[in-house]
């Protein structure tokens, strides 16, 4: 699932990133800390140079 949803994150702006992650905790909520832990991490990664 973790995957998944970060090969839907690749694809989404930097400025949606936030808007994803809070989806994603919204339908997994025992999620929550491990997607928080994600976006925190996204903050780092270059997404232009992952396409």
């Amino acid at each position: 699932m973790i995957s998944l949803f970060i090969h839907q994150t690749v694809y989404t702006s930097d400025h949606n990133v936030l808007a994803v992650v809070s989806g994603y905790c919204n339908l997994h909520p025992p999620q929550e800390e491990t997607a928080s832990s994600i976006a925190a991490m996204y903050k780092h990664i270059p997404f232009k140079s992952m396409i």
